[in-house]
């Protein structure tokens, strides 16, 4: 999995409210040179 993401790691965008303008450039911020990123949730 983590090949197929595009690097030795998968990183992780930092929480946002689900369909906010911060969610997305978190998101695209942790895409950077990557095709996969994971969402932070709440505890």
């Amino acid at each position: 999995m983590v090949a197929a993401a595009r690097g030795d790691t998968i990183r992780c965008a930092p929480y946002a409210t689900y369909g906010t303008a911060d969610l997305s450039k978190h998101a695209v911020k942790a895409l950077e040179d990557r095709f996969a990123c994971l969402l932070a949730t709440t505890a």
